[in-house]
C-alpha cells in the first residue's frame, strides 16, 4: 500500500485512540519522523496466540491498535480485529471446558467501526460466563470501551485507562504531482461530498463525532452501572487516569494483575462474609473492603484475612474444621440402610459428610450398570473397593469367572447323558438289521 492510500485510509475511517497515537500513526502512513519499529513496541505489538488458555480460563489478548478487520496497520503498528476477537470471544463463550474469559488489554484504542458491535456481543455474554477485563498498559478509547463492557475491570498501578471520546483527522494536501482533479457529485446528493473547510462541512463532521461519542458515553455509563453524568464529569473528559486514581473515579473496579484476575475465575479466591451479632454488610461495604482481595492470590489474601481479621479468620477456620469431621456411626447406619448398602456403614462412618454422599453415588452408578449388563455379582463386596479401581475390577473379573464356571458345568450336565444315549447304540447293529428288512 502507498502512502497515499495509508493516509486516505486513516483519514476515511473515525477513531477512538488515545491522545495524539492517530497522528503518529498518520506520520507512518506518510513515512515521516517516526520509525515503525518505535511505534510498535509503543502498541504492544502481538507476539502470540490471540487466545491463551490457563485451566479453564479463556484469555484473550487485546493488544495494539484495534481495527474493524485486519489491515495493514495490524503489520506496522500491531493490533488486532474486532472481527478476530469477535470469533475468539464466541469460540471461548460456547466451549463448555471454559469457566471463565479474561480480556487481557494493553492497547491505545482503534477503529470507532465495529467497537459497538463487540462491546455489545461481550455485555450479554457476562449472562452466560465470567467475563473480566485486565489492563496491564493502556486501556484507552476503544480500548476501554471493550474493558467497560466486561463485569469487572482490574488494572495494574501503573496502567492508564480512559481517554473517552471520538476523533477524526482530516489533512488538506496538495496533489504532490503537481495535478489538478476535479470532483462531480449528483445533485441529488448535495451533502455526499461536503467541504471539510467549509463551516457546514466542519459542522456536519462535528455532529457526526458527538453522536458517535454520545453512544460510546452511555454504553461506559451502563456498563460500569453509573449515570452518563458521571462519565461525563468523572472519566476524565476526554483524558486518561492511572491506577488508583482510576479506581477512585469508579473507572475500573480495583488494583491487581493478570494472574489474580484469572485465579478469581477459576475459583481458587472465594471471599466469604459473615454476618456476625445479626450486623448486615452491605455491597457497597462488600466491594469496598474485599475488591482488593479478589485481585491476589489466595495465600495472599489468606494473609490479609488472618493478619487484619482475626476473629473472621477464626470463624473460617471453626467452619472447615466441622465440616471436615466424619459422619460418625449413627448417620452412617441411617445412610447404608436407606441406600440399600447395609454392609457399608462401617466404611461410610469413617468419611465425611460430601465423601459419604459422593460414595453413595459412586454405589449406585455401579448397581445400575451390572444391573444393566444382567450379572448376578456381590455389588456391596464391588462398592468396597470403589477407591481401589485395580481390587475393583479384580474383584469384577473373578465374579464373573465364576459366573461361567458354573454355567458350565450345569451345560455339562444336561449335555453328557444325552452323549451317553447316543453312545449306547451301535450303528453296525442298525445297518445289519436294515438290510435284512430290506431283503
Amino acid at each position: 500500500m502507498s502512502k497515499n492510500l495509508s493516509f486516505e485510509f486513516l483519514a476515511s475511517q473515525k477513531w477512538a485512540l488515545e491522545g495524539n497515537f492517530l497522528q503518529r500513526m498518520s506520520k507512518v502512513a506518510m513515512r515521516e519522523e517516526i520509525n515503525p519499529s518505535a511505534l510498535e513496541s509503543h502498541s504492544g505489538k502481538q507476539s502470540g496466540p490471540i487466545t491463551t488458555i490457563r485451566g479453564a480460563v479463556a484469555v484473550i489478548n487485546v493488544q495494539g491498535v484495534v481495527s474493524r478487520y485486519a489491515n495493514i496497520f495490524h503489520n506496522i503498528c500491531g493490533g488486532v480485529s474486532t472481527e478476530l476477537l469477535a470469533k475468539e470471544f464466541t469460540a471461548a463463550l460456547d466451549n463448555p471446558q471454559i469457566k471463565g474469559i479474561v480480556l487481557n488489554i494493553d492497547s491505545p484504542g482503534g477503529e470507532a467501526s465495529g467497537i459497538h458491535e463487540l462491546s455489545e456481543m461481550i455485555y450479554q455474554g457476562r449472562q452466560t460466563k465470567p467475563v473480566k477485563a485486565y489492563v496491564g498498559g493502556l486501556g484507552c478509547s476503544a480500548a476501554y470501551w471493550i474493558a467497560s463492557a466486561c463485569e469487572s475491570v482490574t488494572i495494574d498501578a501503573t496502567a492508564s485507562v480512559g481517554s473517552i471520546g471520538v476523533v477524526c483527522s482530516v489533512v488538506k494536501q496538495d496533489d504532490p504531482e503537481g495535478q489538478t482533479s476535479y470532483e462531480f457529485v449528483s445533485s441529488q446528493s448535495p451533502n455526499k461530498r461536503l467541504d471539510i473547510a467549509s463551516d457546514e462541512g466542519q459542522s456536519a463532521m462535528q455532529k457526526q463525532l458527538d453522536h458517535l461519542a454520545n453512544v460510546f458515553i452511555e454504553r461506559v455509563a451502563r456498563n460500569m452501572n453509573v449515570s452518563k453524568h458521571v462519565v461525563e464529569q468523572q472519566f476524565g473528559k476526554g483524558g486518561t487516569m492511572i491506577g488508583a486514581d482510576a479506581v477512585s473515579s469508579k473507572m475500573a473496579h480495583t488494583l491487581g494483575s493478570l494472574e489474580g484476575v484469572i485465579e478469581s475465575i477459576q475459583g481458587k479466591l472465594k471471599p466469604r462474609v459473615r454476618a456476625v451479632s445479626g450486623a448486615k454488610v452491605s455491597q457497597d461495604n462488600f466491594d469496598n473492603v474485599f475488591s482488593g482481595l479478589k485481585a491476589n492470590s489466595a495465600s495472599e489474601a489468606a494473609d490479609a484475612i488472618k493478619l487484619n481479621l482475626p476473629d473472621v479468620a477464626k470463624l473460617i477456620n471453626q467452619d472447615t474444621n466441622e465440616t471436615l469431621e466424619n459422619i460418625g456411626i449413627e448417620a452412617a447406619l441411617d445412610l447404608a440402610d436407606s441406600a440399600g448398602y447395609p454392609r457399608l456403614a462401617k466404611s461410610l462412618s469413617k468419611m465425611t459428610s460430601s465423601k459419604a454422599n459422593w460414595f453413595i453415588e459412586q454405589a449406585n452408578g455401579i448397581k445400575d450398570k451390572v444391573a444393566a449388563a444382567d450379572i448376578d455379582i456381590d455389588v456391596e463386596a464391588l462398592i468396597l473397593d470403589i477407591e481401589n479401581p485395580s481390587a475393583l475390577l479384580g474383584k469384577a473379573i473373578y465374579s464373573i469367572q465364576s459366573i461361567q464356571d458354573e454355567e458350565r458345568e450345569i451345560f455339562r450336565g444336561i449335555s453328557e447323558p444325552e452323549e451317553k444315549q447316543k453312545q449306547a447304540y451301535d450303528p453296525k447293529a442298525i445297518y445289519e438289521a436294515r438290510q435284512n428288512y430290506k431283503g
